[in-house]
């Protein structure tokens, strides 16, 4: 066995110079293995050179690019980011009256013939003179309001490959004849609540691929002009990803209904607590995540873009209640109220940080599991803490059983309720010593949500939904409606991030939201609600007209 050992080395004279010096051996394939994935992290790290010059306008040292508008006026990269402009996708938009054009590699390095700025397709070295100088092939000179970059040359070489990465193949969950989405509902949501959103999407989506079909058909006997606009059409798909068990498993879960089945967006869904586990996977895998329905959102991180957030939900009236607080100019010491439970804690959370960065004192008083909150426990409370103001980040089942209300002469400071948590409507409740109770509400007034409704009825009766959960069902038809629209914009360009782009630089469809007053969107913006009233008034449905509310935009 030796023997014929040795003989093998002996056909291989590194194998048998190895032997006899002792040298270590190290495979050849080994070497080669290195080297590749040695390549392999330079190049990822040239890209994320780029993406960092192309989002942020930074050079490799941190420092900002510079740059010169109008022939000589000099700026900052950080001012002018690529980003800016082209959107993060690289597929260019309208500004005003300015087109950007699209800088994606399909655009870029191809020919643009019988197009409007006819040129030959750049090369690295083209591309790089023209973001120097301005000048485009065949002597012809980019707008005066598109920056000229001085780039070194390591990081020209490092922006022109992400350049090359941006929307280059279409995102996953589309076929040539289907696009593929997905809501998701966990195991706690009542059946009643889950139908109604699930009826609504179901229904949206039947209704748009009967008009699919019409459309197939023009693709065969249309005019040649219009193939652009019509071989975007597909047939939508709904997937429901069920989502059981404890919350640490979902994004295992998700990542096993997404293996099975690539989507290209999630739209709207619910679960019971916070979308942080949803809110975390779409990130990860670049899904974007239209509108769920959720008081508890995740706080997106600094480079998450990928969740849509119809309001920022208790955070947003936590900022809202804090900005009624400093109104009064002095510092204020606060009692807060909450029960985990009811959701609560989350607001609570918001508004103690916020509190502390005004200068403000907190007292939180945190109902246990089977602690019921009382207006007795309450009053002794507020004398224990001094407190100025109380906030109650409870439910109308925490207030139901509380017992008579605090006597005029015992408490003179405002009190402060939580909308969401109230169910989103005016509720009875007791004048609270002489002054009115202040309610955060971001949502519509009732009369008004009243009105819309009126038209989304109609839609629900003529095919035969229930009008139960009206809340869901406004704003899961929003989401749908949003889906519609960013898919319109985008036609046959199946990429994720234009999609998103799209959805940035438009509110057209805001009018239509039951629920939430003043959408407003805008590149990088999440929350599409910004502000919220602060309702103040005796909070009985038949003097809803005699309110007072303030509209605040906290973050302004």
């Amino acid at each position: 066995m030796l023997i014929h050992s040795l003989s093998y080395l002996f056909y291989r004279p590194f194998f048998v110079l190895s032997f006899f010096l002792g040298l270590s051996f190290v495979s050849p394939c080994c070497l080669w293995a290195s080297d590749v994935q040695g390549e392999h992290n330079k190049a990822t790290e040239q890209i994320e050179l780029g993406q960092q010059i192309y989002r942020q306008g930074r050079l490799a040292s941190g420092e900002a690019v510079e740059a010169y508008v109008m022939g000589d006026m000099k700026v900052l990269g950080t001012q002018f980011t690529c980003l800016n402009c082209h959107g993060r996708s690289g597929m260019g938009g309208a500004e005003g009256k300015t087109f950007t054009l699209a800088i994606n590699p399909a655009a870029l390095f191809t020919p643009r013939k019988g197009v409007y700025l006819e040129r030959p397709a750049y090369t690295d070295e083209t591309f790089a003179k023209v973001l120097r100088s301005g000048k485009v092939p065949g002597d012809k000179t980019l707008s005066a309001a598109m920056p000229v970059y001085q780039l070194p040359d390591r990081e020209m070489a490092a922006l022109t490959a992400y350049i090359k990465t941006l929307s280059s193949t279409f995102s996953p969950g589309v076929s040539e004849e289907t696009i593929h989405f997905a809501t998701v509902i966990s195991d706690e949501i009542k059946p009643g609540a889950a139908r109604s959103m699930l009826s609504v999407l179901e229904r949206f989506f039947q209704d748009k691929n009967s008009r699919t079909r019409y459309e197939n058909k023009r693709q065969k006997y249309g005019p040649f002009y219009q193939h652009y606009r019509i071989k975007a059409y597909r047939d939508w798909a709904l997937h429901v990803f069920r989502l059981h068990g404890p919350r640490e498993s979902w994004q295992r879960q998700l990542a096993d209904y997404y293996r099975q089945q690539p989507v290209f967006a999630m739209v709207s869904g619910m679960v019971a607590g916070s979308w942080e586990p949803v809110h975390q996977f779409c990130e990860q895998n670049e899904i974007p995540c239209l509108l769920p329905n959720t008081d508890f959102p995740a706080a997106p991180g600094k480079s998450d873009f990928y969740t849509m957030y119809f309001s920022e939900g208790l955070g947003l009236e936590a900022k809202v209640i804090a900005r009624s607080v400093a109104a009064s100019g002095k510092e204020a010491n606060i009692l807060q109220v909450f029960s985990s439970r009811s959701g609560g804690s989350s607001g609570a959370s918001s508004l103690r940080s916020i509190l502390k960065q005004q200068g403000d004192a907190v007292t939180d008083w945190k109902l246990s599991n089977h602690e019921q909150f009382t207006w007795k426990e309450l009053d002794h409370r507020v004398h224990g803490s001094a407190a100025d103001a109380v906030v109650l980040w409870l439910t109308s089942r925490d207030l139901a059983n509380a017992g008579p209300a605090v006597e005029r002469e015992k408490f003179t400071g405002p009190l402060y309720l939580s909308s969401s948590l109230l169910g989103g409507f005016f509720v009875d409740f007791p004048e609270v010593s002489g002054r009115m109770a202040k309610v955060a509400h971001p949502f519509n007034p009732p009369e008004k949500q009243e009105l819309i409704y009126k038209r989304l009825k109609v839609w629900l009766d003529s095919r035969g939904l229930k009008s139960e959960h009206r809340r869901i069902i406004g704003q899961s038809y929003y989401a749908c409606m949003i889906l519609g629209k960013g898919l319109a914009h985008i036609k046959n360009h199946f990429y994720r991030d234009y999609f998103l782009d799209a959805l940035d630089h438009g509110n057209a469809k805001s009018i239509f939201s039951i629920n939430y007053p003043r959408l407003s969107y805008g590149p990088g913006q999440r929350y599409l609600a910004k502000g919220a009233y602060i309702v103040e008034g005796t909070l009985q449905r038949d003097q809803i007209s005699t309110l007072v509310s303030t509209w605040i935009v906290p973050d302004l």
